[in-house]
């Protein structure tokens, strides 16, 4: 339990053998985490804390324990252990601090804090070093010990947010448990007695987190399939549907609402522009966040929106949607491909292939420039790298911002940039003018939600005007309510005419928090100017933006633009394990783009010559051709697999080598001590 692991070194240290006093008193602990806070910017501890899913009121004396033990370890009897349990300490607790430490340590993708389970490991061992000295502890130190415990537990439960019942029960538990080895501890020096003692402590933590996990809290039950359904589940998407197309090209499909679940593409072995992969591709990462694509995640791709410029460098051929329900099939989808008992399957005819070619390019300074519809057009008319001997771009744009008004429905308002929401799935309707044949596009710049509490949605006006039994119902209200929980995330649901979408708002209290707040909506193609669209948020609270837009896209010109990428593309496309092979033959020097994820893995050659491989529109890659016909291979290995393979050989013979220098000494001298 995590208060556990806070105070375990305030035991440690108050039994060594010496009975020296700290060199540091507590409260200048306690000072020094008042002193992090203030160095520290609150986002990054914000960040931090989430990342690993930490309540705030228990990392909190964390930051400051690290400092206090840094000190307090230079007690250690023998030079090993002098240094280095201090020096452990404060490495877990800077990395709880920092978090690109949880960067790292989650295989340089999405800050994640998973790492923690090596902070067990290090109290398992401080604890069997320990637990010998407390029985030789005298009354007044073990005074000490018990009111350090109950300066802790205060600062652990002082937030009314962190008094919850697993925290509530931990701390009892740890207070129970402390209590009874201080007062009684020398009877479970015994070998039975000690054994019964960590099966109790062992069980008692066991039904604490057992209830905790099936808790409402968690209600982790919810995460489950029933017995029989999971891999019926995993085959109930659209990929079945979209394996009787028997289609031989290599090309991807995207989908809109079909209710599948995730990495069903991976399991049935077809090509979706969704999946759910912790150690993510960062290329694609950055790429999601460029376009504003409606996904709060790092590792988390649901599609990409059904935007037609975006699908088809993607090399997007087939949408799925589910066959009853659901009316919205985006632009350029305007064949029917196939139907199943639960989809349909659409199919753009003018879908480019994986391959393509620009004959012109975008240095990537200029491109950063543009705005967010911009970039997804200069897409379309020139590849975006870092240099080429290529002609560069005369870039133009067609879209255009339509003119809208904003209008507040029944509990919400507008005021100051801020929409305040203080009911439920209140409403906010959006009526605009725009342009016709034009794909309708929804901008929200640095959306983000704070939450209000029961007592806080209600107005000092309307409280007064509240009886005594309806000011205690919501003050009762206010008591369960849980700022770190309940403000964790919202929802807007965004719609117009048929088509239904959702932005999911997560704060930094949020454990898969990345730090977005720029959304684009595509609210689909439509042949009319005018319409209204409704925003409906789910959660009250405060939601602020620096910008909201709408912007239509024309199509005439997508048309165009994609016709030319696609006359000169790869053909002839055929994969194997890690390799492509493809055909393709240009009329001048251009840059043939794969719509494939940039990695350094990938070796491109040419006519069978290596050649150089760059990335291309952030989240591709490329190589320059010459004029003529060529053959072209891709091929994949893992990065630094050989140099991983030679250092963990090395870690292995340097671990070896410290248990052989370290361990024969020790027993060398238990052996002396023994003989005396």
């Amino acid at each position: 339990m995590k208060p556990g692991n806070i105070f375990l070194f305030d035991l440690i240290y108050y039994g060594n053998k010496n009975k020296k006093k700290f060199l540091l008193p507590p409260l200048f602990a306690i000072l020094s985490y008042y002193v992090m806070a203030a160095v520290c910017e609150k986002n990054q501890i914000l960040d931090a804390q989430a990342a690993g899913n930490w309540d705030a009121s228990l990392v909190k004396p964390g930051f400051y324990d690290w400092w206090y033990y840094l000190f307090a370890g230079l007690e250690a009897e023998h030079s090993g252990e002098k240094f280095l349990v201090p020096a452990c300490w404060l490495a877990v607790n800077l990395f709880l601090l920092i978090p690109f430490a949880g960067h790292v340590l989650n295989g340089f993708s999405y800050v994640s804090n998973r790492w923690i389970w090596a902070y067990g490991m290090l109290i398992a061992y401080i604890l069997v070093q320990a637990y010998p000295e407390l029985f030789t502890l005298q009354m007044q130190e073990k005074r000490r010990i018990f009111i350090m415990l109950l300066v802790y537990c205060v600062l652990a439960l002082v937030s009314k947010s962190d008094r919850t019942e697993r925290n509530s029960m931990a701390v009892m538990l740890l207070v129970l448990a402390v209590f009874t080895v201080l007062s009684y501890g020398n009877i479970f020096i015994q070998g039975k007695y000690l054994c019964g003692m960590i099966v109790t402590v062992l069980i008692a933590s066991i039904l604490l987190n057992v209830s905790y996990q099936y808790s409402y809290e968690k209600d982790y039950l919810s995460e489950f399939e029933e017995k029989g359904g999971a891999l019926e589940a995993l085959q109930s998407g659209p990929d079945k549907a979209i394996q009787k197309l028997e289609d031989s090209s290599v090309s991807r499909y995207d989908q809109y609402k079909t209710g599948s679940y995730v990495n069903t593409a991976m399991y049935m072995g077809t090509n979706s522009t969704s999946y759910y992969f912790s150690v993510a591709n960062g290329n694609i990462s950055r790429f999601f966040d460029e376009m504003y694509l409606n996904t709060p995640w790092d590792y988390h791709y649901n599609n990409l929106d059904g935007r037609t410029i975006l699908d088809r460098l993607a090399a997007v051929k087939y949408f799925a949607i589910k066959k009853n329900g659901y009316g919205y099939v985006p632009y350029g989808y305007d064949q029917e491909a196939v139907t199943t008992k639960k989809y349909r399957i659409y199919e753009d005819e003018d879908a480019l292939p994986l391959g393509y070619t620009y004959d012109t390019w975008i240095p990537r300074e200029k491109y950063e420039k543009l705005s967010v519809t911009e970039k997804q057009q200069a897409l379309l008319q020139g590849a975006v790298i870092e240099s080429s001997s290529l002609p560069e771009t005369d870039l133009t744009f067609d879209d255009k911002k339509a003119d809208f008004t904003l209008e507040a429905g029944k509990g919400c308002k507008i005021k100051d940039g801020k929409i305040i929401v203080t009911k439920k799935n209140a409403k906010v309707s959006i009526g605009y003018q725009g342009e016709p044949d034009a794909e309708v596009y929804l901008v929200a710049k640095n959306l983000d939600f704070n939450a209000y509490s029961p007592r806080a949605r209600i107005s000092d006006r309307k409280w007064d005007s509240l009886t005594e039994y309806e000011k205690n119902t919501v003050l009762h209200e206010d008591d369960n309510w849980r700022y770190w929980k309940e403000s964790k995330e919202s929802a807007v649901e965004v719609s117009l005419g048929a088509v239904d979408k959702t932005i999911r708002i997560f704060t930094d209290k949020y454990n898969g928090y990345s730090g977005r707040h720029n959304f684009l909506l595509n609210m689909g193609y439509k042949n009319y100017s005018a319409g209204t669209i409704t925003l409906t948020f789910s959660t009250p609270g405060e939601y602020t933006f620096d910008d909201l837009y709408l912007v239509c896209q024309p199509m005439d010109s997508v048309e165009k633009q994609t016709d030319r990428l696609g006359e000169e593309s790869l053909h002839n496309i055929k994969t194997e394990t890690n390799k492509l092979t493809g055909d393709i033959e240009v009329s001048s020097d251009k840059f043939l783009v794969f719509s494939i994820p940039y990695n350094a893995g990938f070796t491109a050659y040419v006519d069978g010559k290596k050649a150089k491989l760059v990335q291309a529109n952030s989240m591709y890659m490329g190589v320059e051709l010459k004029k003529g016909k060529h053959s072209i291979e891709l091929t994949y290995c893992t990065p630094y697999v050989i140099p991983g393979m030679y250092l963990s050989v090395s870690g292995l013979f340097l671990f070896l080598m410290i248990g052989i220098f370290y361990w024969r000494p020790k027993k060398q001298r238990e052996r002396g001590n023994q003989e005396k």
